[in-house]
């Protein structure tokens, strides 16, 4: 996976960030470091409360806001 990743990245010239942390964290670290005011997320309906979410949905409970 790493390797697929590290050739998306120089072929699309992508500037991928890393980091240690869980998903919320992360998006805490991205909202701040980069002043970013939205993501754009894709959710299967399959996926855990997929059947909920509608087009451009907030976050669930418990998630990053600024």
């Amino acid at each position: 996976m790493e390797e697929f990743i590290l050739e998306m990245e120089q072929k699309y010239k992508l500037r991928i960030e890393r980091f240690d942390g869980g998903f919320k964290d992360g998006c805490g670290h991205m909202m701040k470091a980069f002043d970013a005011k939205a993501f754009v997320l894709g959710t299967r309906k399959s996926d855990p409360h997929g059947k909920f979410v509608e087009t451009f949905s907030p976050s669930s409970a418990g998630g990053v806001h600024s």
